[in-house]
């Protein structure tokens, strides 16, 4: 039994070591959009398209994948 919870608790462990690495990069990648859109926004903004919504959205995507 007690071969077992050590097994059990020494791959849990192993599983969130390995799993940790992944998380912050995907972290790391939103904010790094997040701030990438936010400037964006603000140049769009600067640019003043007035009605023009649609074709300030399809500017802010397009900035963003620059």
């Amino acid at each position: 039994m007690r071969k077992a919870i050590a097994l059990l608790t020494a791959t849990t462990v192993g599983f969130a070591v390995v799993g940790a690495p992944t998380l912050g990069l995907a972290v790391t990648k939103q904010t790094n959009y997040e701030a990438k859109k936010v400037q964006c926004q603000r140049e769009a903004k600067a640019k003043h398209f007035g009605i023009h919504f649609i074709q300030r959205d399809r500017w802010i995507i397009k900035c963003i994948t620059r």
